[in-house]
Protein backbone atom coordinates (compact mmCIF):
# COMPACT_ATOMS: atom_id res chain seq x y z
CA UNK A 1 0.00 0.00 0.00
CA UNK A 2 2.77 2.60 0.83
CA UNK A 3 4.58 1.58 -2.20
CA UNK A 4 1.55 2.10 -4.63
CA UNK A 5 0.94 5.82 -2.45
CA UNK A 6 4.45 6.18 -3.29
CA UNK A 7 4.32 5.73 -6.90
CA UNK A 8 1.20 7.79 -7.42
CA UNK A 9 3.18 10.59 -5.63
CA UNK A 10 6.08 10.55 -7.63
CA UNK A 11 3.56 10.32 -11.11
CA UNK A 12 1.78 12.98 -9.82
CA UNK A 13 5.26 14.65 -9.37
CA UNK A 14 6.55 14.21 -12.84
CA UNK A 15 3.33 15.34 -14.16
CA UNK A 16 3.43 18.56 -12.80
CA UNK A 17 7.01 19.10 -14.12
CA UNK A 18 6.18 17.98 -17.43
CA UNK A 19 2.47 19.53 -17.83
CA UNK A 20 2.64 22.05 -20.71
CA UNK A 21 2.21 25.59 -20.32
CA UNK A 22 -0.32 27.83 -21.32
CA UNK A 23 -0.93 29.72 -24.18
CA UNK A 24 -1.14 32.52 -21.79
CA UNK A 25 2.00 31.66 -20.10
CA UNK A 26 4.01 31.78 -23.40
CA UNK A 27 2.56 35.08 -24.41
CA UNK A 28 3.55 36.83 -21.12
CA UNK A 29 6.85 35.20 -21.33
CA UNK A 30 7.32 36.75 -25.10
CA UNK A 31 5.50 40.09 -23.99
CA UNK A 32 8.48 40.21 -21.12
CA UNK A 33 11.44 38.95 -23.63
CA UNK A 34 10.09 41.75 -25.98
CA UNK A 35 10.45 44.61 -23.58
CA UNK A 36 14.27 43.68 -22.79
CA UNK A 37 14.03 43.59 -26.91
CA UNK A 38 13.25 47.06 -26.96
CA UNK A 39 16.41 48.14 -25.22
CA UNK A 40 19.13 46.46 -27.61
CA UNK A 41 20.57 50.07 -28.20
CA UNK A 42 22.16 49.18 -25.18
CA UNK A 43 24.35 45.83 -25.32
CA UNK A 44 23.80 43.79 -22.41
CA UNK A 45 20.29 44.51 -22.91
CA UNK A 46 20.89 43.12 -26.14
CA UNK A 47 22.23 39.87 -24.55
CA UNK A 48 19.78 39.66 -22.18
CA UNK A 49 16.97 39.79 -25.10
CA UNK A 50 19.26 37.28 -26.88
CA UNK A 51 18.93 34.70 -23.90
CA UNK A 52 15.38 35.85 -22.62
CA UNK A 53 14.18 34.19 -26.35
CA UNK A 54 16.60 31.37 -26.10
CA UNK A 55 14.90 30.11 -22.72
CA UNK A 56 11.24 30.49 -24.14
CA UNK A 57 12.32 29.10 -27.59
CA UNK A 58 13.77 26.10 -25.60
CA UNK A 59 10.34 26.11 -23.58
CA UNK A 60 8.16 25.79 -26.89
CA UNK A 61 10.29 24.10 -29.04
CA UNK A 62 7.72 24.02 -31.66
CA UNK A 63 6.53 27.63 -31.44
CA UNK A 64 8.09 28.82 -34.72
CA UNK A 65 7.97 32.51 -34.60
CA UNK A 66 10.07 32.02 -30.87
CA UNK A 67 12.60 30.17 -32.76
CA UNK A 68 12.79 33.05 -35.58
CA UNK A 69 13.22 35.84 -32.68
CA UNK A 70 15.37 33.67 -30.86
CA UNK A 71 17.84 33.03 -34.21
CA UNK A 72 17.30 36.67 -35.58
CA UNK A 73 18.20 38.42 -32.06
CA UNK A 74 21.14 36.42 -31.15
CA UNK A 75 23.09 36.90 -34.78
CA UNK A 76 22.36 41.07 -34.07
CA UNK A 77 23.95 40.43 -30.90
CA UNK A 78 26.63 38.27 -31.76
CA UNK A 79 27.35 40.64 -34.46
CA UNK A 80 28.45 43.39 -31.83
CA UNK A 81 30.60 40.93 -29.65
CA UNK A 82 33.98 39.15 -29.38
CA UNK A 83 35.67 36.04 -28.59
CA UNK A 84 33.75 33.70 -25.97
CA UNK A 85 30.57 35.91 -25.52
CA UNK A 86 30.07 36.09 -29.45
CA UNK A 87 30.29 32.08 -29.44
CA UNK A 88 28.07 31.83 -26.45
CA UNK A 89 25.24 34.13 -27.79
CA UNK A 90 25.51 33.02 -31.71
CA UNK A 91 25.15 29.10 -30.23
CA UNK A 92 22.02 30.27 -28.72
CA UNK A 93 20.61 31.13 -32.42
CA UNK A 94 21.77 28.42 -33.70
CA UNK A 95 20.20 25.89 -31.68
CA UNK A 96 16.82 27.73 -32.44
CA UNK A 97 17.55 27.56 -35.68
CA UNK A 98 18.38 23.66 -35.57
CA UNK A 99 14.66 22.96 -33.71
CA UNK A 100 12.81 24.48 -36.52
CA UNK A 101 14.58 22.50 -39.16
CA UNK A 102 13.79 19.53 -36.68
CA UNK A 103 10.15 20.08 -37.87
CA UNK A 104 10.78 20.69 -41.58
CA UNK A 105 14.56 20.50 -43.21
CA UNK A 106 13.34 22.67 -45.99
CA UNK A 107 11.63 25.54 -44.00
CA UNK A 108 13.81 28.51 -45.16
CA UNK A 109 13.76 30.72 -42.18
CA UNK A 110 15.06 28.06 -40.21
CA UNK A 111 18.26 27.34 -43.00
CA UNK A 112 18.71 31.06 -43.68
CA UNK A 113 19.15 31.31 -39.62
CA UNK A 114 20.82 28.40 -39.26
CA UNK A 115 24.13 29.41 -41.83
CA UNK A 116 24.02 32.98 -40.22
CA UNK A 117 24.31 31.98 -36.84
CA UNK A 118 26.44 29.47 -37.52
CA UNK A 119 29.00 31.06 -39.04
CA UNK A 120 28.74 33.74 -36.39
CA UNK A 121 29.26 31.41 -34.42
CA UNK A 122 32.64 29.93 -35.98
CA UNK A 123 34.11 33.48 -36.35
CA UNK A 124 34.52 33.36 -32.88
CA UNK A 125 37.02 30.55 -33.11
CA UNK A 126 39.09 32.82 -35.65
CA UNK A 127 39.87 33.46 -39.26
CA UNK A 128 40.07 29.70 -40.28
CA UNK A 129 37.51 28.25 -38.83
CA UNK A 130 35.09 31.07 -40.28
CA UNK A 131 36.70 30.70 -43.52
CA UNK A 132 35.86 26.45 -42.96
CA UNK A 133 32.30 26.81 -42.30
CA UNK A 134 31.78 29.86 -45.23
CA UNK A 135 32.71 27.08 -47.63
CA UNK A 136 29.78 24.76 -45.90
CA UNK A 137 27.53 27.46 -45.60
CA UNK A 138 28.23 28.82 -49.09
CA UNK A 139 27.15 25.54 -50.72
CA UNK A 140 23.75 25.42 -47.58
CA UNK A 141 22.77 28.84 -49.17
CA UNK A 142 23.24 27.95 -53.04
CA UNK A 143 20.60 25.17 -52.55
CA UNK A 144 18.60 27.86 -50.53
CA UNK A 145 18.57 29.87 -53.72
CA UNK A 146 17.20 26.79 -55.98
CA UNK A 147 14.71 25.87 -53.58
CA UNK A 148 13.46 29.62 -53.12
CA UNK A 149 14.20 31.72 -55.41
CA UNK A 150 11.63 34.34 -54.98
CA UNK A 151 13.36 35.30 -51.52
CA UNK A 152 15.61 37.74 -51.21
CA UNK A 153 17.84 36.72 -48.06
CA UNK A 154 19.99 34.08 -49.57
CA UNK A 155 21.23 36.25 -52.08
CA UNK A 156 22.00 38.80 -49.65
CA UNK A 157 23.91 35.72 -47.47
CA UNK A 158 25.65 33.93 -50.41
CA UNK A 159 26.54 37.30 -52.32
CA UNK A 160 28.29 38.95 -48.89
CA UNK A 161 30.20 35.63 -48.69
CA UNK A 162 31.56 35.34 -52.34
CA UNK A 163 32.40 39.12 -51.79
CA UNK A 164 34.28 38.14 -47.92
CA UNK A 165 35.87 35.03 -49.15
CA UNK A 166 39.17 34.54 -50.79
CA UNK A 167 39.56 34.06 -54.44
CA UNK A 168 41.43 30.44 -54.02
CA UNK A 169 38.83 29.35 -51.45
CA UNK A 170 35.72 30.19 -53.84
CA UNK A 171 35.30 33.76 -53.44
CA UNK A 172 34.04 35.70 -56.61
CA UNK A 173 33.66 39.63 -56.29
CA UNK A 174 32.42 39.37 -59.72
CA UNK A 175 29.96 36.79 -58.97
CA UNK A 176 28.83 38.39 -55.54
CA UNK A 177 28.09 41.63 -57.23
CA UNK A 178 25.81 39.77 -59.45
CA UNK A 179 24.26 37.81 -57.20
CA UNK A 180 23.34 40.54 -54.21
CA UNK A 181 22.13 42.29 -57.50
CA UNK A 182 19.49 39.96 -57.95
CA UNK A 183 18.67 40.27 -54.17
CA UNK A 184 18.44 43.94 -54.83
CA UNK A 185 15.62 43.02 -57.32
CA UNK A 186 13.49 41.40 -54.31
CA UNK A 187 13.84 43.51 -51.86
CA UNK A 188 15.13 47.37 -52.72
CA UNK A 189 14.61 48.83 -49.90
CA UNK A 190 16.48 45.79 -47.36
CA UNK A 191 19.06 48.30 -45.28
CA UNK A 192 21.19 45.28 -44.80
CA UNK A 193 20.91 44.03 -48.53
CA UNK A 194 21.57 47.73 -49.47
CA UNK A 195 24.69 47.50 -47.61
CA UNK A 196 25.69 44.80 -48.53
CA UNK A 197 25.26 45.69 -52.47
CA UNK A 198 26.99 49.09 -51.70
CA UNK A 199 30.14 47.14 -50.84
CA UNK A 200 29.75 44.74 -53.63
CA UNK A 201 29.76 47.69 -56.01
CA UNK A 202 33.17 49.16 -54.17
CA UNK A 203 34.88 45.68 -53.87
CA UNK A 204 34.69 45.59 -57.71
CA UNK A 205 36.15 49.22 -57.75
CA UNK A 206 32.41 51.48 -58.53
CA UNK A 207 32.93 54.16 -55.61
CA UNK A 208 30.37 56.35 -57.47
CA UNK A 209 27.65 53.60 -57.77
CA UNK A 210 28.26 52.04 -53.86
CA UNK A 211 28.06 55.80 -53.01
CA UNK A 212 24.64 56.05 -54.58
CA UNK A 213 23.42 52.68 -52.79
CA UNK A 214 24.66 53.69 -49.40
CA UNK A 215 22.48 56.87 -50.31
CA UNK A 216 19.16 54.52 -50.83
CA UNK A 217 19.98 53.24 -47.92
CA UNK A 218 20.59 56.46 -45.74
CA UNK A 219 17.32 57.60 -47.51
CA UNK A 220 14.94 54.75 -48.41
CA UNK A 221 15.49 51.50 -46.24
CA UNK A 222 12.39 50.64 -44.62
CA UNK A 223 11.75 50.09 -40.84
CA UNK A 224 10.11 46.40 -40.73
CA UNK A 225 8.32 46.47 -37.35
CA UNK A 226 10.59 44.45 -34.70
CA UNK A 227 14.05 45.83 -37.04
CA UNK A 228 13.64 49.49 -36.27
CA UNK A 229 17.12 49.47 -34.66
CA UNK A 230 18.79 47.30 -36.86
CA UNK A 231 17.80 49.74 -39.44
CA UNK A 232 18.77 52.44 -38.09
CA UNK A 233 21.94 51.04 -36.99
CA UNK A 234 22.53 49.97 -40.74
CA UNK A 235 21.92 53.38 -42.07
CA UNK A 236 24.05 54.89 -39.46
CA UNK A 237 27.04 52.26 -40.86
CA UNK A 238 26.23 53.38 -44.36
CA UNK A 239 26.74 56.86 -43.38
CA UNK A 240 30.14 55.97 -42.02
CA UNK A 241 31.36 53.82 -44.72
CA UNK A 242 30.30 56.75 -47.88
CA UNK A 243 32.32 59.11 -45.76
CA UNK A 244 35.10 56.34 -46.50
CA UNK A 245 35.06 55.73 -50.02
Amino acid sequence: MRLMTSMIAAALLLAAWTAPTTAADRDAGFNKALEIYKQRADLKKHQEAAEAFAELAKAYPEDKELQVFCARTAYFCAHRLKGKEKETVASLGVECSKRILKQDKTDYDGRYWWARTSLKQRESEGIQAALKQAKVVRDFVEKMIKDEPGRFEGYMALGSMLRGIPGFLGGDKVRALEILKKGYELAPKDAELLLELAAGYAANGDKKKAAEVYDQCIKDSLRPEHLEWETDDAIAYAKKMKAEL
